[in-house]
């Protein structure tokens, strides 16, 4: 896997990545990382990588446009000095302007609204993201070290 022990990972978007986190930057326990793929990622981080001690970092704002993550980029990502950024932005800057026709299931199978994923469509995109970043389900065994 690309991420070591005690780096620093941001996510930087809309409501997409945000998905009920703490403002401005969403960290740690809780629901601070917000209810979506963010929080599926930090829990199989821990989970798979027990001994890595990566700091997750959410950083997404809902109702943000491409220009709106551009003004704020220095303050909540690049201050923050990450060692790796994630950047989910765009749907509200083309929002709802194409239809989608799923070709398997109806769009509402991963995101109700067709903009902000369910557990499903979270599940999806934290799975593309890590596969990404070879990402080893199998690590560690389930062991806790």
């Amino acid at each position: 896997m690309i991420f070591e022990d005690m780096d620093r990972i941001v996510f930087a978007g809309d409501s997409v990545t945000d998905m009920g986190s703490a403002q401005p930057v969403g960290e740690g326990l809780f629901e601070n990382l917000g209810m979506g793929y963010v929080r599926i990622i930090d829990n199989l981080l821990a989970a798979c990588y027990p001994e890595r001690k990566i700091r997750v970092t959410n950083s997404g704002v809902s109702g943000n446009t491409s220009r709106d993550l551009l003004a704020r980029f220095q303050s909540d990502v690049v201050d923050l000095k990450p060692d790796w950024v994630s950047i989910c932005i765009g749907i509200n800057d083309v929002w709802r302007q194409y239809e989608d026709y799923c070709k398997i299931r109806h769009s509402a199978f991963i995101a109700w609204d067709r903009v902000h994923p369910n557990r499903v469509g979270a599940t999806l995109m934290a799975r593309a993201f890590l596969e990404k970043c070879e990402f080893d389900y199998n690590h560690g065994n389930g062991e806790v070290h």
